[in-house]
């Protein structure tokens, strides 16, 4: 992943029964990466509000240290196109794929929509 920041989450607090990393904290460690990437892509973050519209996980190797979330930057057309969109409409989305990895082996892969919209003066 090319990406110069990273999230991590202990594996101690956040394994399941069996001693490996929980899938439900994966997820949202692979969410929350999103999240970051789509934060950092706002020239004026703390204007916008950010949710996840709508994700898929894979999950493919257990965890067993500490869960270390990353992001794929997205095209510049990508990031361009989002942008325009959010500043034109108020609102924009753009699709991201997030990485979990343990141990540096690649636990998850989640694909996820990202919405951004323009907080309210209310």
């Amino acid at each position: 992943t090319d990406t110069s920041w990273y999230l991590e989450a202990p594996l101690e607090a956040n394994r399941n029964h069996m001693g490996t990393g929980f899938g439900g904290s994966i997820a949202a460690i692979a969410t929350l990466a999103g999240w970051t990437q789509t934060w950092m892509l706002l020239p004026k973050p703390d204007d916008v509000h950010i949710v996840i519209a709508r994700s898929s996980i894979n999950y493919r190797k257990p965890a067993l240290g500490p869960l270390i979330g990353t992001s794929d930057i997205p095209p510049d057309e990508a990031i361009k196109l989002f942008l325009k969109r959010l500043e034109k409409k108020g609102r924009a989305a753009i699709s991201l794929t997030t990485y979990v990895h343990s141990n540096n082996v690649e636990a998850a892969t989640l694909v996820g929509k990202f919405a951004a919209t323009f907080k309210s003066d209310d």
